[in-house]
């Protein structure tokens, strides 16, 4: 995941600019995109022009490209814009974040070597032995008293009834032909 980092000066460059609203937009809509895109060459900060109207979201994207392009805050570079204004900051966030990940894959994967659990015979090597302990699989556990972890006992017969219930169907169907000394709607 990358993050757009924009320095505290960068609005006011763009005001002081006299950029429009429109430009402005573009302006961060296309470093957003620069950002978000994962390239082999961080220092390349160019977007194709046939592609501005595909992360620019105004109408208006033609007029807000001239616009930076006389602001000289992008450049032409023949088949593709390059973005001028703000570079350096923008190649070294691409750069920190890029180490980052990579500093970060590589931590992985030495926990995971550290961690690695021996083979046993009831796990192949397909499948793999990291479960938290509290994980719930989605499956299809009974407890020892024959229920499921989703349902209970009726307080009646003592069969298996949903997660919260108190009584089955037929016992509190049957409620009012109780006649003990007992009784066990009483409780409820």
């Amino acid at each position: 995941m990358t993050w757009t980092k924009l320095g505290t000066e960068f609005s006011d460059q763009c005001a002081d600019a006299g950029l429009s609203d429109v430009a402005y937009r573009t302006h961060v809509e296309t470093l957003q995109h620069i950002y978000s895109v994962d390239r082999t060459d961080v220092a390349d900060l160019t977007i194709l022009k046939g592609q501005v109207r595909r992360v620019a979201t105004s109408d208006q994207y033609e007029q807000a490209v001239k616009e930076l392009v006389a602001a000289e805050f992008w450049a032409d570079r023949g088949d593709c814009w390059e973005i001028v204004h703000h570079a350096a900051v923008v190649r070294a966030s691409l750069i920190a974040q890029r180490k980052l990940r990579e500093r970060n894959a590589k931590a992985q994967q030495a926990w995971r070597g550290r961690h690695k659990p021996e083979p046993t015979a009831d796990v192949s090597d397909d499948v793999s032995a990291y479960v938290s302990d509290g994980a719930d699989r989605q499956t299809d556990k009974q407890l020892r008293d024959g229920t499921h972890d989703n349902e209970s006992k009726c307080k009646v017969c003592n069969c298996a009834v949903p997660a919260g219930a108190s009584y089955c169907d037929d016992c509190w169907g049957q409620r009012d032909q109780y006649q003990s000394n007992v009784d066990p709607w009483a409780a409820t």
